[in-house]
């Protein structure tokens, strides 16, 4: 299914996992923000049934960038409210940017907000996995703002704990550079940052931050094993996937 008004929507099934299982294809869908939506993207999420929408965003993008939905059908909102990457609530983002306002230290700051995403997931997670292990929360979305660093690791999170290889989990992550509109990535990217910083970034500083980099990735998994032991053990205690669940979660969204 394809959504013309955000661009970044794409299905999370059809990955191959460890065991030689498949993904299930409609059941978990990734996307950037939802306000955008055209008649016919309604149409189209109506004819898909979904049943819970996931929504990783801050309390302040929620209220200014409002999610458009089917009137008349029914869904479970789930906001998490995880600020982990630029749009983050506290500043920090912006602070470490304009300490350093270059290539190298737009690049080093996406690398620091990486290195935090297993952090700024803690209180969230659990409630993420609780919901997924119910039949009744899918079909489900799980979005950002522009779908690419929140969503990127929640995904790649279900991704491990789906034990699917992570050659594959990072294959997910990187379509999202052919899947997004790279003008209006680039365009929302400078906006923000020239009301965070009070500075209108040049080109070159916007490049490293809508970048889609393994790098990045790999960052955040290495975080999350130096601070938690293993990706493993950070899905047990702050994911809180037990064996039970996660065996739930693999059963309903592996065939």
């Amino acid at each position: 299914m394809k959504l013309d008004g955000a661009p970044n929507f794409r299905d999370l099934g059809g990955v191959r996992t460890h065991d030689g299982g498949t993904v299930r294809h409609n059941l978990i869908y990734r996307s950037e923000n939802l306000a955008g939506l055209t008649d016919g993207d309604l149409d189209r999420l109506k004819e898909a049934d979904i049943h819970m929408v996931c929504d990783l965003r801050s309390h302040r993008e929620v209220e200014t960038v409002r999610t458009r939905w089917p009137n008349g059908h029914e869904v479970e909102f789930l906001h998490l409210n995880v600020s982990g990457d630029m749009r983050s609530e506290d500043g920090s983002f912006g602070k470490l940017l304009l300490s350093n306002f270059t290539p190298a230290g737009a690049r080093n700051t996406m690398l620091k907000s990486y290195g935090r995403m297993a952090k700024r997931f803690e209180p969230r997670l659990e409630l993420m996995f609780d919901r997924l292990c119910q039949a009744e929360s899918l079909p489900a979305i799980i979005h950002c703002h522009v779908g690419k660093d929140r969503t990127g690791f929640a995904c790649a999170m279900i991704l491990w704990a789906l034990d699917v290889p992570h050659d594959e989990i990072l294959r997910d992550y990187l379509a999202t550079a052919t899947a997004s509109d790279p003008v209006r990535l680039r365009a929302a990217a400078s906006s923000f940052i020239a009301d965070m910083t009070g500075v209108t970034p040049p080109p070159e500083v916007i490049e490293p931050i809508v970048a889609v980099s393994e790098e990045y990735l790999d960052t955040a998994f290495k975080a999350t094993a130096e601070e938690f032991g293993s990706v493993d053990a950070y899905l047990t205690t702050i994911g809180g996937m037990t064996a039970e669940k996660r065996a739930r979660l693999q059963q309903l969204l592996v065939g």
